[in-house]
């Protein structure tokens, strides 16, 4: 399969799990916009501690969704979670960066702009191909 030899598995690998965490952090923007737009990482970060339920009694929303998004940020390390109490909370770390909008290092409202990206996706392969760009104009307030 591969033109210049034989293949090296373990890069093969290396280079597979890669692009797992690529999708999965593709994933982690939509989640972050979700989180952005409805306040998600300040109602865990005021509020504390929390299990799904409580967090979700807190932020308004369903219980479900809650669940599997407090899950998905314990997972990629955007929150921390504790298995005895079955509680997320953000450390002072991550609230920091994800939380406080007058940090230095506030990045919570960034993943607003991948999703006008992916918005504009047919017009940039439009450019791609021919050149001329894509007006500012259509990536909205957000970018």
């Amino acid at each position: 399969m591969s033109a210049n030899g034989a293949l090296d598995m373990d890069k093969v690998n290396t280079f597979a799990f890669k692009v797992v965490g690529d999708i999965t952090s593709v994933m982690m923007g939509t989640l972050s916009v979700i989180a952005d737009r409805l306040g998600l990482y300040n109602v865990l970060a005021e509020g504390g501690p929390a299990t799904s339920e409580e967090f979700a009694a807190r932020a308004n929303i369903n219980e479900r969704y809650a669940r599997e998004w407090l899950s998905a940020m314990a997972c990629h390390g955007y929150a921390a979670f504790d298995n005895g109490t079955k509680q997320f909370r953000l450390t002072p770390e991550q609230a920091f960066v994800l939380a406080d909008p007058d940090s230095p290092l506030y990045l919570g409202s960034f993943g607003a702009m991948a999703a006008t990206q992916w918005k504009n996706v047919d017009m940039l392969t439009e450019a791609f191909k021919h050149g001329g760009g894509v007006p500012q104009s259509e990536f909205g307030e957000e970018f």
